[in-house]
């Protein structure tokens, strides 16, 4: 925070003319948009921006947990090739994350389980088998 509060301080908006507007990179991904205005104004951008997550397996993890506690019924419904499909809607916050290509989960009883960063493709971990 002080590097960021030293960069404003340093762009010396008191003597730029109203409606000036600048764009600082401050790195790991923060980009503020700072625009001179007559009084302070501050602007939500709802649900479209946000960090996103380098590191979600264990929110991955945890999710495939809490749905294999359902898996028995899910079988006992579904039949034996039970799948589970998890959603992150990369469009909003709730869902920016970023899933490495080598990434191991454990699917937790579940035959396949689908990680769809949407609008990215569908990333697919298999359950283990043991060689026999």
């Amino acid at each position: 925070m002080a590097s960021i509060v030293s960069a404003l301080v340093a762009e010396d908006l008191a003597s730029k003319p109203v409606g000036h507007h600048l764009v600082i990179d401050h790195g790991d991904g923060l980009r503020l948009h700072v625009t001179k205005a007559f009084r302070p104004e501050w602007f939500s951008v709802n649900d479209r921006v946000g960090w996103v997550d380098r590191n979600p397996l264990p929110i991955i993890a945890d999710a495939i947990k809490k749905k294999s506690n359902e898996l028995e019924r899910y079988c006992a419904t579904a039949g034996p090739d039970t799948r589970l499909l998890l959603v992150a809607d990369r469009i909003h916050n709730s869902g920016k994350l970023t899933l490495d290509d080598a990434a191991l989960l454990d699917t937790e009883g579940f035959e396949i389980v689908y990680v769809f960063p949407y609008p990215e493709p569908v990333m697919i971990f298999a359950a283990k088998r043991d060689p026999a």
